[in-house]
């Protein structure tokens, strides 16, 4: 089959400049082409597409089988308008939504996306296949007959399908949906939600298909990127999370049990990267990374081993302070780790306990001071203001906190309510919230008011954050050697200092 694998266009042109590769549609892309499809990549945001030119695109490309898209809560309008563009090209086509938004609403997920004809929870790599093979099989049978019976069949599935409010229904028999994992469906009348698989030999997946992320040209437009103004390329050691933070959703995407790629595995992804394609910036992205000490140390040992000349960051996710040592810290910064984030969250110990984060601000202290005096990375920092439980002394509290630690970098984001997170559930059985509108939650505006903040409130707290935090002597000191020792990044710096006083 000829599959189209979608990141849709974002509501967002703050992501633009940080955009990054979506290494899970390269997974997907090679398990398919695995199993003969052909299969693409549209990344909309790195192309830059907005409606009429994905309209465009669509219609140049020529009709695809299948099309995939990756959907994040705050883009489910903007996907829904990209499906209906599709159907207006090719309405044959089969549309399939998978993603963090999907796992999260479970059999919702049609009422939020009404044009897919199918949808996944979880990870893909098992499942996917599973349906291409299906619908395949179906199509082939449906050919082998007559013209006017085909004909007669197509007619009557869109009659259905009208009512259902999709655009196909597959009841032609035999045509058994129940053994595809993670599959969500509509059958007889009614949603179905067939139990995720979660692929314990992580290696067996191969390699993201580098060619169908277009990785040679990835980074043709220069960005602004963390602590560095540089390009970097995510690292995935692992999958799975086992930790139960009241408002995040990870553990229905890749499970609780923490699974780990073997060191050739990663260590071949980062010397593929730098050999054929001059990648010398990484990010390790797992959510579990430095929970297995072992597994790091052995890592750090082979990159020092074979002399690697790359840099690396944990800076899309942040490591635990239960799970650091003096040890773990020195190797991680010799064999190329020059930046790290810990998740605190927030100052206030009432509300850590209330976000389930096993940890205290005692713990938080300590754990940031042994990583300044063990090591010279830079130290990022992770919190989140307008908790639907917080009052403003709370987020009073954690602004002071920021403003007290040794870190370099923090990032205030706004609460945003996820599916499937018991925050949320929360929110929804006491009716604090509207789930009309998914756009309206990211984390680039305010959501959801506090009993004593408004929305407005919350985004001036939040500018007022960077702001006491940046325009200090010792933090805005920092920022001007960095990138002025640099004339060409003035820019980003100019840029960066932009961003803070927008909040």
């Amino acid at each position: 089959m000829r599959v189209l694998l979608i990141k849709p266009i974002s509501i967002q042109k703050w992501e633009d400049d940080c955009f990054y590769p979506e290494v899970g549609l390269g997974y997907l892309a090679t398990t398919l082409k695995k199993h003969g499809h052909q299969v693409e990549i549209l990344d909309c945001v790195r192309e830059g597409l907005d409606f009429p030119g994905f309209q465009e695109f669509i219609r140049k490309r020529g009709p695809a089988d299948f099309y995939g898209f990756k959907v994040y809560s705050m883009n489910t309008a903007n996907v829904n308008r990209q499906i209906d563009l599709i159907r207006g090209i090719h309405p044959q086509a089969v549309v399939a939504v998978g993603g963090p938004h999907p796992s999260g609403v479970g059999e919702r997920i049609f009422q939020h996306i009404p044009g897919a004809d199918f949808a996944f929870q979880g990870e893909g790599e098992a499942g996917l296949p599973q349906l291409l093979a299906k619908l395949e099989g179906q199509r082939s049978k449906v050919k082998g007959q007559r013209e006017e019976t085909q004909s007669s069949k197509l007619k009557a599935q869109r009659s259905e399908s009208k009512n259902q409010n999709s655009p196909f229904t597959f009841h032609l028999s035999p045509f058994n949906l129940e053994d595809v994992p993670g599959l969500i469906y509509r059958e007889n009348g009614g949603i179905k939600i067939n139990p995720p698989a979660f692929i314990d030999n992580l290696d067996s997946l191969g390699y993201p298909d580098w060619e169908a992320l277009d990785v040679k040209n990835f980074f043709r437009r220069r960005r602004w990127v963390r602590l560095i103004g540089k390009d970097y390329f995510p690292i995935l050691t692992s999958r799975g999370c086992p930790y139960s933070c009241s408002y995040c959703e990870a553990f229905r995407i890749t499970g609780r049990k923490v699974r780990r790629h073997s060191i050739e595995y990663v260590l071949g992804w980062i010397e593929k990267l730098h050999r054929d394609y001059g990648i010398k910036y990484f990010s390790v992205s797992d959510d579990a990374f430095t929970q297995d000490r072992e597994y790091v140390i052995s890592l750090c040992r082979e990159i020092l081993k074979r002399r690697l000349d790359i840099k690396w960051d944990c800076g899309s996710n942040a490591i635990r302070f239960d799970r650091i040592d003096p040890e773990m810290l020195h190797l991680m910064e010799r064999a190329g780790c020059f930046y790290v984030t810990v998740a605190i969250e927030s100052g206030s110990e009432r509300i850590l306990k209330e976000m389930n984060r096993r940890s205290d601000l005692k713990a938080v202290r300590t754990g940031i001071e042994l990583i300044k005096r063990e090591t010279r990375m830079a130290v990022g920092a992770f919190f989140i203001l307008g908790y639907p439980t917080e009052t403003r002394e709370d987020i009073l509290r954690t602004i002071r906190l920021a403003r007290s630690l040794p870190i370099d970098a923090p990032q205030f984001f706004l609460f945003t309510p996820h599916p499937g997170t018991p925050v949320l559930d929360k929110m929804v059985a006491d009716k604090k919230i509207n789930l009309e509108d998914w756009d309206r939650y990211n984390y680039y505006r305010p959501s959801i008011p506090l009993s004593d903040v408004s929305l407005t409130g919350l985004k001036l707290y939040q500018a007022y954050a960077y702001i006491s935090f940046f325009l200090r002597p010792r933090p805005l000191r920092k920022i001007v050697i960095r990138y002025v020792r640099d004339l060409s990044d003035f820019s980003t710096l100019t840029r960066f200092l932009s961003r803070i006083v927008k909040g």
